[in-house]
């Protein structure tokens, strides 16, 4: 599991933001143009081009949970480095995640792309990968279409198949306000978190 927080440059890779075209009075206008550049601002985090990882998780099967928070980027980097020579070093072994497949891999990669850290080819194919398993598309048949009331959320699912989750964590959505706060150990204790729901709901599912 990886928690992302958007790069502080970010706003020199977006497009101008257009204000609601029923707008017409200047000051509305500005207005309107702002909030929007404030919302999207919010979002870049989730982008693999305009964010950065702030915390690794993960857990080898039967072994106990590690999570490191990257700070800086030259602390993202040696890390990132050694994630990627330890799972070369444990041949490739696969991995299990969350939304991993459209997320955390591509995240993962695209980091390491940027930052000249050296990674294995891992195809993001939807099907037949012996490289990771996918618990979001397992339990979605694969992001089905049909009707869902229910979040599809990790921390429903647990909740779902009657594993306990912690009450008045923060959520994903709080990381980039902990990251600007400097609240370093509540993003390594989610991040720890994530992942040993992800390795209880994958044990749950055989």
């Amino acid at each position: 599991d990886i928690e992302t927080s958007g790069l502080p440059n970010a706003a020199e890779f977006l497009e101008p933001v257009e204000a609601a075209k029923n707008l017409v009075d200047p000051i509305k206008i500005a207005a309107d143009v702002a909030k929007r550049e404030a919302a999207r601002l919010e979002q870049v985090g989730l982008d693999w081009n305009l964010g950065r990882i702030v915390a690794l998780g993960w857990q080898y099967t039967g072994g106990t949970v590690t999570a490191d928070v990257y700070p800086d980027e030259q602390e993202e980097t040696r890390l990132l480095r050694v994630f990627w020579e330890d799972y070369l070093e444990w041949n490739r072994p696969r991995l299990i995640g969350f939304y991993c497949r459209r997320f955390d891999l591509p995240y993962l990669i695209q980091r390491s792309r940027y930052l000249g850290v050296k990674h294995p080819e891992i195809p993001l194919k939807r099907y037949g990968s012996t490289d990771f398993t996918d618990l979001y598309d397992l339990l979605t048949f694969d992001d089905a279409p049909a009707a869902s009331v229910m979040s599809r959320s990790l921390t429903m699912f647990c909740r779902r198949f009657g594993i306990p989750t912690p009450d008045g964590a923060i959520t994903g959505a709080d990381i980039a306000g902990c990251v600007a706060r400097g609240e370093w150990e509540q993003v390594r204790q989610h991040c720890e978190q994530d992942v040993a729901l992800t390795a209880a709901l994958a044990k749950r599912l055989g």
